[in-house]
């Protein structure tokens, strides 16, 4: 037996029977609080010794368990090994032409003034007035009313080379040259342009590009994951904390 405050022995008990623990417990009828472990005898030891002693349940054997039931838990819940693929945004980015970057600018720009005008407009403002302020014809003011999604650009103009894509796409696998694609694709596809041959042949090869880098793949053992729950997050490092 220790005394918690001072963390100094008081008694050492022959046994941990609950008859025992009881009996010693009577003697000094000041006792208000008790730490122990799980063990069954030990709680009905102090139990039998008086109703009204507040039993703790102590921290080390409550992490202990605590530890212990996670780990369970994790073995069932979790593989040995953790894999996951990072999804990186800065990849999907440089994957864009710089003609296809400047449109996605203009269609947010066109959404947020579309959402600009909707937000006037609940407030109050006429379209006889929205159309004096944004210099915009009545109709387009109602058209932005009624729209609940952003707009789309997606008008493609078919060029005679894109149905020569699957000889473009041959040409490349190849390894010929933009030079030597382009005058049999022109030649196949009637008033088929250089600058049509051109993006099609760029677009397959950075499709190309972007799959021969893919995501980054990240693996965690098991054990390590358990550990990182009795850690506090300011105290993992940057690689961890990414994880």
């Amino acid at each position: 037996m220790i005394y918690l405050r001072h963390h100094r022995p008081l008694a050492l008990l022959p046994n941990r029977s609950p008859e025992t623990l009881a009996e010693w417990l009577k003697q000094p009828p000041h006792i208000q609080v008790v730490s122990c472990d799980g063990f069954t005898s030990f709680r009905q030891g102090i139990s039998d010794a008086s109703s009204s002693i507040l039993q703790v349940y102590d921290r080390w054997y409550f992490i202990k368990n605590a530890r212990k039931h996670l780990d369970t838990f994790l073995l069932s819940a979790a593989p040995s090994t953790i894999t996951w693929n990072e999804t990186s945004s800065i990849s999907i980015e440089t994957a864009l032409t710089k003609a296809e970057k400047i449109k996605l600018i203009r269609q947010k720009r066109k959404w947020d003034l579309i959402q600009e005008i909707k937000k006037a407009h609940r407030s109050g403002k006429s379209i006889n007035s929205l159309t004096k302020e944004y210099h915009l014809n009545w109709r387009t003011i109602k058209k932005y009313m009624k729209m609940m999604t952003p707009p789309t650009t997606n008008r493609w103009r078919i060029s005679p080379a894109q149905g020569c894509l699957e000889s473009i796409m041959r040409l490349e696998k190849e390894g010929k040259t933009l030079k030597t694609i382009n005058p049999l694709i022109r030649k196949k596809a009637d008033n088929g342009t250089f600058s049509a041959v051109c993006t099609l042949v760029g677009g397959i090869r950075r499709k190309q590009k972007h799959a021969n880098h893919p995501s980054p793949t990240y693996q965690i053992a098991r054990k390590r994951l358990a550990r990182w729950f009795w850690i506090h997050p300011n105290h993992l490092n940057t690689s961890e904390r990414r994880d």
